[in-house]
């Protein structure tokens, strides 16, 4: 592997896991906004 292809595939692994945490942080708001509209209905 030379530095280039190295690189890219740094590159292109950052990308993924920017991707990764964006779905991870979506689902974390999903998940708080589903617990508390469980918190609303059993009040």
């Amino acid at each position: 592997m030379d530095k280039k292809e190295l690189f890219d595939a740094l590159d292109d692994f950052s990308q993924n896991l920017l991707t990764t945490l964006a779905d991870v942080d979506a689902i974390k708001k999903h998940l708080q906004s589903v617990i508390d509209e469980n918190t609303r209905l059993r009040l």
